[in-house]
């Protein structure tokens, strides 16, 4: 027994992650969001935040990621609209090279679309 080491496998890491992300946003009310929005039931979004579900677990958090991340931007883009019409016209320039341009003006679309992005 002295040349054993015990590991946590990544199964319980990951169930102790989703426990402690569970914890920190009990009082938050983002459960509550996903009972609200039939995403999940009651007892599964107990089963969510006590890290017992991982999979529906991964699924919550992400949706509820992108839902906050959506919000954001569009909070982002109220303030800086300059940036969202630069950023939509780089778009719609990179789409129309990807549908009838060259692999050049393609590579050139995504440049130019790259450096409004960093900007």
């Amino acid at each position: 027994m002295d040349h054993m080491i015990l590991r946590p496998g990544e199964l319980h890491i990951v169930m102790a992650e989703l426990h402690g992300i569970g914890a920190y946003i009990e009082n938050s009310r983002i459960d509550f969001c996903w009972t609200e929005a039939d995403l999940y039931g009651p007892m599964t979004v107990k089963q969510i935040t006590e890290g017992k579900h991982v999979k529906r677990g991964v699924e919550a958090h992400m949706v509820t990621l992108q839902a906050l991340f959506m919000l954001y931007q569009e909070a982002f883009f109220q303030e800086h609209l300059d940036l969202l019409g630069r950023l939509a016209a780089a778009a719609e320039n990179l789409d129309r090279s990807c549908a009838d341009g060259s692999c050049e003006e393609i590579q050139q679309a995504h440049s130019e679309m790259v450096k409004v992005i960093e900007s």
